[in-house]
């Protein structure tokens, strides 16, 4: 494939030494793990763009009244420097606030917490990404342009902007995939789009290279990755100890 090809290219080794140290500069960054994948994935040349949300908070930007926790300024500095350092193009996007249920310490006792997101996008379509984020309604071009632009199968993009019934029913996707040649359940943990049933097997190949990829650059953010998926609990507010385990440098 294409993609595969471009890949070998970029694993030359002038390219790896300057990757490599843009990938310990990505590891320790204060981003979640899907955030420091697809960053990577784009300095890869496997992702054209990808979009971060920054959302590491604090006891320190605590608003006990509104019961929110706001984003750190200088957490988003220092990723915005960084990523000016690694000499990508970036646009941020707008804040937003989004609410939590409370289930287990140390929240349990706030009634509706809340935590700040500063959207960060990454990449030469950085701004259009943007733009289109902030459309009130996404028509079926928008939803084409905007699964392209994040790296996405044409085939995938295409069947959810006009055809969701040709997609896979995701509670069903364990079983649809095991008609795939390569069976590992890993691979699916990188899975970012609805693949569809005609071309699952096309698409997955798309997923796989972005799985290989993490796997050879980054096998510590690679464990991770999987591990969170393993034990991952939806819905939860970050304790201290998942906050650890999400945000901490790869070391």
């Amino acid at each position: 494939m294409v993609i595969i090809e471009r890949f070998k290219y970029r694993c030359s080794l002038d390219f790896i030494m300057e990757l490599s140290d843009k990938v310990k500069l990505i590891e320790n960054l204060e981003l979640d793990i899907g955030d420091k994948k697809n960053l990577i994935l784009h300095a890869a040349g496997l992702k054209p763009n990808c979009m971060l949300d920054i959302r590491y908070c604090s006891q320190e930007y605590f608003d006990k009244d509104t019961e929110t926790f706001y984003l750190d300024p200088r957490i988003y500095t220092a990723i915005s420097n960084m990523i000016k350092f690694m000499e990508m193009k970036q646009d941020r996007g707008r804040l937003k606030i989004e609410r939590w249920p409370t289930r287990k310490e140390p929240y349990s006792e706030l009634k509706n917490p809340a935590i700040q997101i500063s959207r960060l996008c990454v990449g030469p379509e950085a701004k259009q990404i943007n733009e289109l984020l902030g459309k009130e309604a996404f028509e079926p071009k928008d939803n084409i342009d905007f699964g392209l632009m994040l790296g996405y199968p044409m085939t995938a993009v295409r069947a959810f902007a006009y055809d969701k019934s040709k997609l896979v029913d995701w509670s069903l996707f364990d079983r649809c995939y095991n008609g795939c040649k390569d069976r590992s359940l890993d691979i699916i943990r990188f899975m970012s789009f609805k693949p569809t049933k005609s071309n699952l097997e096309q698409e997955m190949e798309t997923v796989k290279e972005w799985h290989d990829c993490i796997k050879k650059l980054s096998p510590k953010l690679y464990n991770k990755i999987i591990t969170w998926h393993e034990n991952m609990q939806e819905g939860m507010p970050p304790t201290e100890e998942k906050k650890k385990f999400l945000y901490t440098s790869i070391d």
